[in-house]
């Protein structure tokens, strides 16, 4: 782990990463650590996002809560200012997270994430139950998928065409997405929404997020067809043996009701496969938004989850 004091390439305004934080292959992820002390909390995004994600809402959280916690967001592999090489699967997302609560040294921890952080979040608790402190997930998908409403599932899986259209309409995809993902657009920060941005004119970031869906669709395709299996990477599976206390972490879910992505069939069929696991679990749907709603209803999302970590003491 490297402290660093570069420039940050999401924006001027915004503060460079604290750390830099090296894995097991070679690959440098950016991390944003508030302070040394406090609870440790850490917050992992999704696509098409960076750590940004959480701007608004940690900006909604009260400042006794801020001065109790140490907040911590990174970067996933492939992401905003992190590194866009190397395998990209679930279980290398979840190694790297790994590997990051190694290099900070953290404690037992609360875990928020959403889409592929709520991923990431959920296979924690299956491999690694006893770090975790609370798990909060927003909008995700794990053992379900709507193929209907992943519609860039679909697409980053032709050929050919995915580099074609960021290649020559960046922007008018990025606007697209936030569209199909917001209830209303507007409420995202224009700034946020920049560094966002900039990942669609990235030729690497772009590269790694088609090998990601790809091999998700592998994935997705090799559950459907078992025989088809073998012809793929052993880590695509993540067929990693669970902890023998697998999801005995308490669990909130908090879902946007307009979510076209993950509807909210997604977060009711994680939270009857949690229960049934013996998981303490609630499922919260928050009305008038979509499938960011940690940034379409910030104050929302806040309550329910300091709520949440104060049933967990």
């Amino acid at each position: 782990m490297t402290d660093t004091n570069r420039r940050s390439i999401s924006g001027p305004k915004f503060p460079p990463p604290t750390h830099m934080i090296e894995t097991d292959d070679g690959v440098e992820l950016a991390l944003w650590d508030e302070g040394e002390k406090g609870i440790p909390v850490v917050f992992l995004h999704g696509f098409p996002e960076n750590h940004h994600s959480w701007d608004a809402l940690i900006k909604n959280l009260p400042a006794k809560v801020r001065n109790r916690f140490r907040l911590i967001r990174y970067d996933l592999r492939g992401f905003g200012e992190s590194a866009k090489t190397g395998e990209a699967s679930l279980h290398r997302l979840y190694e790297d997270h790994q590997q990051v609560i190694k290099a900070l040294r953290l404690p037992k921890y609360h875990l928020v994430g959403h889409d592929w952080g709520g991923a990431i979040a959920l296979h924690t608790a299956r491999q690694a139950p006893e770090t975790l402190r609370s798990m909060t997930v927003l909008n995700t998908n794990y053992w379900k998928t709507d193929l209907f409403g992943m519609w860039h599932l679909l697409f980053l899986n032709l050929p050919a065409i995915p580099k074609l259209a960021f290649n020559l309409i960046p922007t008018r995809l990025f606007r697209m997405a936030i569209r199909a993902a917001f209830v209303q657009p507007a409420r995202l920060n224009r700034q946020v929404a920049e560094s966002f941005l900039k990942m669609f004119h990235d030729p690497s970031t772009i590269e790694y997020w088609i090998r990601l869906y790809r091999n998700m669709g592998k994935g997705l395709l090799g559950k459907k067809l078992p025989s088809l299996q073998r012809l793929f990477s052993d880590k695509l599976d993540v067929s990693l043996q669970p902890s023998p206390k697998a999801y005995q972490v308490p669990t909130c879910l908090i879902w946007g009701q307009e979510d076209r992505f993950n509807p909210p069939w997604i977060g009711e069929d994680i939270r009857s496969r949690l229960s049934q696991k013996g998981c303490a679990t609630e499922l919260h749907l928050v009305k008038d938004a979509g499938h960011f709603v940690h940034e379409e209803k910030p104050e929302a999302v806040v309550k329910l989850i300091l709520k949440h970590w104060q049933s967990c003491k």
